[in-house]
């Protein structure tokens, strides 16, 4: 695609204002069927990714699509033919899960006569064990463009002092600066992984309406200067933190 990747844009999949927040301008747009969709739209969600993966392709928008290992399905199948760039992966451990994940998508992309390993995986890896264990999941697929350590909400975790407003915030309290929770051996691994990125998440845990935009700014500086490459993000504040912030995360369709 030759485009720079530093600001991912997340949404509902099936988000119906989805034409309307491509306005915000992400650089990729991550179609979430985990935290952010209830579960009696859940099956018309999935219904409408392909036809929202079509909008992002020709819009020149990196499409992504955020599900957990438990719901690779038949579904999966429509996501490819639909050209989905990658998969955002949530709930992998170990290098065995990653490589079933290989396993489904290299029989989907060999029926459909699609280029084996088109589709690229970037692991959302948010448990000890999954961050313990980065090093092995990398070198064990060669579809991994990036990782996302989705560990905690940048915009507090990198924070230079405790938050005390807390109506705006829809996360766990106490909001305690932790910096170190970034500087971890899976991120150095990762980062010394030819190819390999690291991603965070910034402002997700900010209600819509309330993010401040000088806040995430500070933020995407400081995780920049961690080596971290790019950010998730709910808000356009979040985006245009990102895109002054980052370097790239560069990957080509």
């Amino acid at each position: 695609m030759g485009k720079y990747v530093r600001s991912l844009l997340l949404v509902a999949a099936g988000d119906e204002n989805l034409d309307q927040k491509l306005s915000w301008d992400p650089d990729a747009v991550v179609l979430d069927l985990t935290d952010l969709v209830h579960p009696s739209y859940f099956d018309k969600a999935k219904e409408l990714i392909p036809n929202q993966i079509s909008l992002l392709r020709s819009s020149d928008i990196l499409s992504l699509v955020r599900m957990s290992t438990e719901q690779l399905s038949d579904d999966l199948g429509a996501f490819v033919d639909a050209g989905v760039d990658a998969l955002m992966l949530s709930g992998i451990e170990e290098s065995s899960d990653i490589k079933s994940v290989e396993q489904k998508l290299t029989a989907l992309e060999s029926e459909r006569g699609i280029e084996v390993g088109s589709t690229k995986l970037i692991p959302y890896l948010s448990t000890m064990s999954g961050l313990f264990n980065a090093s092995s999941i990398i070198k064990d697929s060669s579809r991994i463009i990036a990782i996302t350590i989705g560990v905690g909400d940048m915009a507090f975790d990198l924070s230079e002092s405790e938050d005390k407003e807390l109506f705006f915030y829809t996360g766990p309290n106490p909001r305690i600066s932790s910096p170190e929770f970034l500087i971890t051996r899976t991120t150095i691994m990762a980062q010394c992984k030819k190819g390999i990125d690291v991603l965070g998440v910034l402002g997700t845990t900010i209600a819509p309406g309330f993010a401040n935009s000088d806040h995430l700014i500070i933020t995407a500086n400081r995780s920049a200067r961690l080596g971290i490459k790019g950010a998730i993000t709910l808000h356009e504040e979040g985006l245009v933190a990102c895109r002054q912030a980052f370097n790239v995360f560069s990957k080509k369709r």
